[in-house]
């Protein structure tokens, strides 16, 4: 006698197959240099030397052991005072570089690795309340990463995003619609770039 699975039991059948599928990970992002756009890659934004001194600037363990100091100096020695919330939470290393485009637009962009995606996303949360950077701020999420968001202060436009290991941040000026458009976009490309879950 041949027996047939009705429709409740393919449902069920399907709802077991889905338990077993295994939760996306993070792979932990290769040296955060290799993030970075180089001159020209994205639009006309190149680095901007007037600044900061030429090269990303890259605080890790590597750079760290180079100069006999902790990573968390050698942040503080790129971003006074900026690091406390990252450390606190084990970041893992951190990079700077300055852009200017054709139009004399500036962008900073910052890439924060933590050792995994839960301290990643604690810090991000924490950041939005907490920061003084954006004490007072009122954020707007954007679709950037696995979460995005943006604000403007003291004339900067900011926008922060989260992509497993990493806090990714972008600051542009002047803050106008083009530029608006220009720093999601720019963001983008990064985050093209870094690891994502998969």
């Amino acid at each position: 006698m041949r027996r047939s699975i009705g429709i409740g039991g393919m449902v069920m059948l399907a709802a077991v197959a889905g338990c077993t599928q295994p939760e996306p990970t993070c792979k932990a992002p290769g040296k955060l240099t290799g993030y970075f756009p180089s001159d020209n890659e994205i639009g006309s934004w190149h680095e901007n030397t007037a600044v900061h001194e030429a090269g990303i600037a890259l605080a890790d363990a590597d750079t760290a052991r180079e100069q006999n100091i902790t990573v968390k100096k050698a942040v503080e020695d790129i971003v006074d005072g900026d690091a406390d919330a990252f450390t606190a939470r084990g970041m893992m290393a951190f990079a700077r570089q300055d852009y200017v485009d054709s139009g004399n637009n500036n962008l900073e962009l910052r890439i924060w690795q933590m050792p995994d995606a839960d301290k990643a996303t604690e810090v991000y949360e924490w950041t939005q309340v907490n920061d003084v950077h954006y004490n007072g701020s009122t954020w707007t999420e954007v679709a950037v990463g696995e979460a995005g968001r943006e604000t403007v202060t003291a004339g900067y436009r900011w926008v922060n995003a989260r992509q497993c290991h990493c806090q990714v941040e972008a600051r542009i000026d002047p803050d106008n619609a083009a530029n608006q458009t220009a720093v999601i976009d720019f963001l983008k490309q990064v985050l093209a770039k870094l690891p994502h879950k998969n």
